[in-house]
């Protein structure tokens, strides 16, 4: 009889974890993020670094999630990297760890920012 309720129990347990999905980026950001993101990415694409900071930075972050802050963050320590501004990359690097704690392919990316950045600057 135990032996039937604890097969009952781990059938029950399997088919409760049966619709967990790994999150997607529609998931975790607005839509208006996504295409603000992806249209100030176009815009730093055609060399315009100046121009995706001044639309990166009308991002007013109290309306947005904390992972769309850590986006947001994390494209501007990166343009700040590619200036080799580093002590700066890494603040805003910084900031975009402290709120990335959903999108777990952003914090690694932030983190390999970090260390590029640290290693860069101790060039």
């Amino acid at each position: 009889m135990l032996r039937i309720v604890s097969y009952l129990i781990c059938l029950l347990f399997l088919y409760s974890c049966s619709n967990i999905k790994m999150l997607t980026p529609g998931d975790i950001y607005s839509p208006e993020c996504l295409k603000k993101m992806e249209s100030i990415q176009l815009i730093y694409k055609y060399g315009y670094k100046k121009q995706s900071l001044d639309r990166l930075n009308a991002i007013n972050d109290l309306e947005s999630t904390d992972a769309e802050i850590a986006k947001k963050y994390n494209f501007i320590g990166f343009i700040y990297f590619s200036e080799q501004n580093f002590d700066t990359a890494i603040e805003k690097f910084e900031m975009a760890r402290s709120k990335s704690r959903i999108d777990r392919v952003l914090t690694s990316q932030i983190y390999l920012n970090l260390a590029s950045s640290y290693f860069k600057k101790d060039l």
